[in-house]
């Protein structure tokens, strides 16, 4: 069973941190998760990077183009970052940062995605978390948060995973 769930939360000193948080239960052990998140070919089934670079400093980049615009031209988004955390069998993050290709605009500052995995039953499943993290540094924050809660929330990139895993 997939769960959404988006929460707002607040870190001890900080200001309030947007935060869009998709967990699934797999059913199966964290090192197979993990040898197909890392993976650059199963990564790319999954969660559909271009590039990805499996080391710390390593590139990511994401190329998504949407239905037309009113003027009839196609969006077209690329969303590009380094891998900042690598922690085996545990967590995968990376900053994400967005470039609107059309108008030619770019997000003053990344944002972070990360996957968690957490083991379960004994070992033999994994809790498998996805958060994005990082909006509150963007100018329209709230507008980018609940793109992306509705954009992650449709994509079912979890489930995917979970049937690569599950085989």
């Amino acid at each position: 069973m997939t769960e959404c769930a988006i929460s707002s939360t607040v870190d001890a000193g900080s200001a309030s941190d947007l935060v869009v948080r998709l967990q699934r239960s797999i059913k199966a052990p964290a090192a197979k998760v993990w040898g197909i998140v890392i993976t650059p070919e199963t990564m790319r089934s999954w969660l559909g990077p271009q590039v990805f670079e499996p080391q710390l400093g390593g590139r990511v980049l994401i190329d998504v183009l949407h239905g037309s615009r009113a003027d009839g031209v196609r969006q077209r988004w690329l969303m590009f970052g380094n891998i900042v955390t690598l922690d085996q069998d545990r967590e995968l993050a990376f900053t994400w940062q967005e470039f609107n290709v059309n108008d030619l605009t770019c997000w003053p500052a990344p944002t972070t995605v990360s996957i968690t995995l957490e083991p379960q039953d004994g070992g033999a499943a994994t809790l498998v978390t996805l958060s994005h993290r990082g909006f509150d540094a963007l100018p329209n924050s709230r507008q980018e948060y609940e793109g992306y809660a509705e954009g992650w929330s449709s994509l079912n990139d979890l489930d995917s995973l979970a049937k690569m895993c599950e085989t």
